[in-house]
């Protein structure tokens, strides 16, 4: 996103009174999802969206709803998902969701052009901010390198789900995921389903 586009979408919003940055994040989210089944066959994309920790339980939903009609691509989520499980150890970050980290981007980008503005424009920008991001104004992040530490830090634990249903989603998608090539259409939708329902029980347990 270049800082003159995102004026122009501020500009919209803050015309038609609304929140400039909870446009940009509903926005974004809708974008994200429209994206992922592209996005999810790429390897440097899966592996981002693992180190972020996958996805959280109400973004996991979201992102399984709109791959219904895309097999492979959930194929590729239940590869993200997997390998989240086995790097912590069977549980998720707290934090770790890669729909989050992008919306939250977003919303600094927005907050770092708000607060640059023009001294006319930025009072009528900041007086469209709503009472959730009312708390941004005059806020500007740190340098970058020290936004990428703070991205980097271990997130705090989620509780830990049954252990025995994730070792039944990872043995089950390891099942999966080396024979798929082989299975009929039927039979893939199933097992893909089975292991949809298993992984959104593993991370509603670890959401407490």
């Amino acid at each position: 996103m270049t800082e003159g586009w995102i004026e122009t979408q501020v500009a919209v919003s803050v015309r038609g009174g609304r929140c400039p940055i909870c446009d940009a994040v509903e926005a974004g989210g809708e974008n994200y999802l429209t994206w992922i089944r592209a996005n999810l066959n790429d390897e440097q994309f899966r592996q981002a969206a693992a180190a972020s920790g996958g996805y959280c339980a109400r973004h996991l939903q979201a992102v399984i709803d709109s791959l219904k009609s895309n097999p492979y691509s959930r194929l590729n989520l239940l590869k993200v998902m997997r390998s989240v499980l086995l790097t912590h150890g069977g549980d998720f970050p707290t934090s770790g969701c890669h729909l989050c980290l992008s919306l939250r981007q977003t919303a600094e980008a927005y907050t770092v052009v708000i607060n640059s503005s023009q001294d006319g424009a930025k009072r009528d920008w900041l007086a469209a901010l709503c009472g959730t991001h009312k708390s941004l104004r005059n806020q500007r992040p740190g340098p970058p390198e020290k936004r990428r530490a703070a991205s980097r830090k271990p997130s705090a634990r989620r509780p830990m789900p049954s252990s025995l249903m994730v070792m039944d989603f990872l043995k089950t998608t390891e099942v999966l995921l080396t024979n798929f090539h082989l299975k009929d259409p039927e039979t893939l939708h199933r097992e893909v389903e089975r292991c949809e329902a298993l992984l959104n029980k593993i991370t509603r347990a670890g959401d407490g």
